[in-house]
């Protein structure tokens, strides 16, 4: 897994951080376009994906974070966005001041286990199945969806089954919740956003480990529902204070 830190000057009278919506889905095609103008056939096999997208992303005050399981779409970022140098969504414009890549490995994963589990939902979070929209953290859909980003990352997939069995007798300790709507002009989503609190400590040792990587991988690609378009970015403690603590 990689992240790919991008410290930004946002120009003068522009709000400085994006909420999700059409800005965020201008940065979509925005990422499309940089990826397009290094690696042309790479930016069509992304577009024409049938499977969840390579890359999410969250737009913070001063920085962008971009996550990918694959190499190439951080080196294709990279390469294109050294170029650019600035950023221009119309009505929101910033130049890259600096940028860093991190690779995550597992290791670093589980040196940062932790039976405690803290989840930020920074960005309004949602789950879509046959087209209804379940804008609530209910476990199994947080691990389905995290389930997707595991297999993007190790090439390894949970079975349904074990993942119920995980996520139904997991501890909630506490849950604080806002409910938000997402407008991308020519359709709105109802999300939620806030903090769950999960104890591991009903699991096994086993369970513990692997519930552990799997909702670090999904907070890091994002959890539920048009995560490429900046919906579904969490934070998930005590693994970015352990690893990212000093990369503002």
């Amino acid at each position: 897994m990689y992240r790919l830190q991008l410290h930004i000057r946002v120009g003068q009278n522009i709000v400085p951080q994006i909420q999700p919506g059409v800005m965020t889905k201008r940065f979509h095609a925005f990422i499309f376009s940089v990826i397009q103008r290094i690696d042309p056939q790479f930016a069509v096999d992304l577009h024409n994906r049938k499977k969840r997208q390579l890359f999410s992303f969250f737009i913070d005050e001063d920085r962008i974070l971009i996550h990918s399981p694959n190499k190439r779409v951080i080196q294709c970022l990279q390469q294109g966005l050294f170029e650019v140098e600035r950023i221009d969504l119309r009505d929101w414009k910033g130049r890259i001041q600096e940028m860093h890549c991190k690779q995550i490995h597992e290791s670093d994963i589980e040196a940062a286990f932790s039976t405690y589990v803290t989840l930020h939902f920074l960005t309004p979070t949602t789950f879509c199945h046959g087209k209804i929209y379940y804008p609530l953290p209910e476990l199994y859909r947080v691990f389905t969806s995290a389930n997707k980003a595991y297999e993007m990352a190790t090439d390894l997939m949970v079975p349904p089954e074990q993942l119920q069995a995980i996520a139904y007798r997991i501890r909630i300790d506490y849950l604080n919740l806002q409910s938000k709507q997402v407008n991308f002009d020519s359709f709105r989503i109802n999300g939620f956003t806030g903090k769950l609190e999960l104890s591991l400590k009903t699991l096994t040792d086993q369970e513990q480990q692997l519930a552990w990587k799997l909702l670090v991988y999904g907070s890091l690609m994002g959890i539920g529902y048009k995560t490429a378009w900046g919906m579904g970015q969490t934070r998930i403690e005590p693994f970015e204070q352990k690893h990212f603590s000093n990369s503002r």
